[in-house]
């Protein structure tokens, strides 16, 4: 693997990871307006 495509892949994984953050704070978000 050479070093170009590893740092691309991470970028990737950094950006996956962000917006599954964001969808995780957004459910609960989501929920806190629903029960109030």
């Amino acid at each position: 693997m050479d070093r170009k495509l590893a740092r691309r892949n991470l970028r990737t994984a950094f950006y996956v990871s962000i917006v599954g953050l964001l969808f995780f704070c957004l459910t609960f978000v989501a929920a806190w307006i629903y029960i109030q």
